[in-house]
């Protein structure tokens, strides 16, 4: 299969790039919060897709969507494999409420969280089996605990005592109510369930 506008590619497994925010400062409207983000940079609305198609988008796009009342920002500058490091213009776009980043690159076996409480950073968690904890700062999240109490194991030889990909998954459970991979159950829908309206510099 080749790869679609966004530049994702099924070959390559799901890959996201997610700023979620829990926040009523947030505008609701798409073009308003892309003009709030980039005031200096024309964007022309593009296509609509789900996660996987639109939530890893090139760099330099953004995509819009909501989902169980949180504004979702898709961008490539979330994907960092130090969280903390994320661009000040994404946390002063809300002075209050809560903000997370969700990043995953499944070629890489690699995901990265982080939650910004009114500005103010909380957690910070990146792994890979490369780098292993590339960065750790505050608190484990509820979704983490069973993966640092050693009930996610892999086989022997693995980097690290759980898959990080697993991790992602039970992370966007716990955020957004999806299921990243597989078939969704009880009251979880799936990635391609989360719209988000895609936007191109011009």
């Amino acid at each position: 299969p080749g790869s679609d506008p966004s530049g994702h590619d099924e070959a390559m497994g799901l890959n996201l790039a997610l700023l979620i925010y829990a926040t009523e400062d947030v505008p609701a409207d798409p073009e308003t919060l892309v003009h709030d983000l980039f005031p200096r940079t024309r964007f022309t609305r593009s296509v609509t897709g789900g996660l996987p198609s639109v939530g890893f988008p090139e760099r330099g796009d953004i995509a819009i969507g909501t989902r169980a009342g949180s504004r979702i920002v898709a961008t490539r500058d979330a994907c960092l494999f130090n969280p903390s490091k994320l661009n000040s213009r994404y946390l002063k776009v809300s002075a209050t409420g809560s903000l997370c980043l969700v990043t995953q690159q499944s070629a890489l076996d690699m995901f990265a969280y982080a939650r910004w409480r009114d500005g103010e950073l909380l957690r910070s968690i990146s792994v890979n089996p490369v780098g292993k904890i590339w960065e750790s700062i505050g608190e484990p999240e509820p979704f983490e605990a069973p993966f640092w109490k050693g009930k996610h194991r892999v086989g022997t030889g693995y980097p690290l005592p759980f898959h990080p990909l697993e991790m992602a998954g039970d992370c966007a459970e716990s955020l957004l109510g999806i299921r990243l991979e597989g078939r969704p159950s009880g009251r979880l829908g799936q990635a391609d369930e989360v719209p988000l309206t895609l936007f191109s510099k011009t």
